[in-house]
């Protein structure tokens, strides 16, 4: 069974998650959600007489990365029967390359993504790492590519021919551009499935694109859907970058969301249908993932290189702008993000909105949300 969550779990939410996707129900009432999962690795041993195997990607994302490898990660792969492990762990961190950072994978905030692998690798006695962001990963990339473009993506694909030729001809070209970036490669099929036909893969341009990475092809996929859409760039920009600066697992929908988006761009006639119009209505969901908090479904980035984007420099998304030539632009963007967030809206209650940014620059306040807010009005 696989399960995702894209929150930034504790080690008793991984726990419990873990325990969940492995036998389909929640920890029961009263019981330690850190002991369960080991008690059922455990008991499948003794069972079935192969070793489990589990995928845990995004470990430096947590709240407290070292606190998951220790207190879940090491006693999962401690346990033993007669020598041999009970578990298979295939865990996921960023780090930088012995040679340096590379730009495809920054280390995280906080601990370095080298200190949390050099832990892994001691709390869990790990085998060899195997990198995702070097040029080696270029025939995973093809494969990736090739498969999403073969699949049917929840938002539909206008694809005429998927022969299978041409797919891996074009899946090819794409992994040539963008590896070692597996996100890069997600979006570039994502906005494929927008065309007919799919390009020549020579077709110098489109490879152009590619080259340019994530950041040209959100900017792509805003000018793309807002052509064919009721709402402006500016509008759809406004909505992702709400999602940006949302503490937390994420922003909920309700009234919370159209809120952030009218003190973003306070000229959106209606953000309640730009909002949908991402959401439902077009690929720029796949910039967006979820995650349940507090009952609710809510939505943030799906990357951290797109948040930071969305962050402090999205004016550089619109395609009539022109990146910046100096610096200062970017500090200016998240200011006054700050500052229009912080500000409360004038037709809001004034209930506090914990799932909003601080703003040291504004003296601490946060967003407010409407105090009739029914999350269940939005499903996901």
């Amino acid at each position: 069974m696989q399960q995702s969550w894209h929150a930034t779990p504790t080690p008793h939410e991984l726990s419990a998650a873990l325990y969940e996707a492995l036998t389909g129900h929640p920890t029961p009432a009263g019981h330690d959600p850190i002991e369960e999962p080991r008690a059922y690795v455990r008991a499948s041993m003794l069972r079935n007489g192969t070793p489990l195997t589990v995928v845990i990607d995004g470990i430096d994302e947590a709240r407290n990365p070292r606190r998951i490898i220790t207190d879940v990660l090491r006693p999962l792969a401690a346990l033993r029967a007669d020598g041999s492990p009970l578990i298979r762990l295939l865990p996921g961190i960023r780090s930088s390359t012995a040679e340096g950072p590379h730009p495809f994978s920054a280390d995280p905030a906080g601990p370095t993504g080298s200190d949390l692998l050099a832990l892994l690798q001691r709390s869990t006695d790990a085998g060899p790492t195997l990198r995702t962001d070097a040029l080696t990963a270029q025939d995973d990339i093809a494969a990736y590519t090739a498969s999403l473009l073969h699949a049917e993506p929840p938002t539909g694909s206008r694809l005429l021919d998927r022969d299978d030729d041409r797919v891996s001809r074009v899946a090819t070209a794409v992994a040539e551009e963008v590896a070692p970036s597996f996100l890069d490669a997600r979006l570039a099929a994502q906005q494929l499935h927008a065309r007919t036909v799919l390009p020549h893969p020579t077709d110098l341009g489109w490879r152009r694109q590619l080259r340019q990475g994530t950041h040209e092809l959100l900017r792509q996929d805003l000018a793309d859907v807002a052509l064919h859409g009721d709402a402006a760039p500016e509008e759809l920009l406004a909505v992702l970058c709400a999602t940006a600066f949302a503490q937390g697992a994420g922003l909920p929908w309700a009234d919370v969301w159209p809120a952030a988006v009218n003190a973003l761009h306070p000229t959106c006639d209606d953000a309640a249908a730009a909002i949908r119009q991402v959401v439902r209505d077009s690929r720029l969901t796949g910039y967006l993932t979820t995650a349940h908090e507090d009952g609710r479904t809510v939505y943030r980035p799906i990357h951290e290189r797109v948040s930071e984007t969305l962050r402090t420099a999205p004016h550089t998304l619109l395609i009539s702008t022109d990146a910046p030539a100096g610096g200062g632009a970017e500090t200016a963007d998240t200011t006054l993000a700050h500052r229009r967030l912080t500000r409360p809206p004038d037709r809001c209650a004034a209930t506090p909105l914990p799932a909003l940014p601080r703003s040291p620059a504004a003296g601490g306040r946060r967003l407010v949300r409407d105090a009739r807010e029914d999350p269940s009005a939005h499903p996901a």
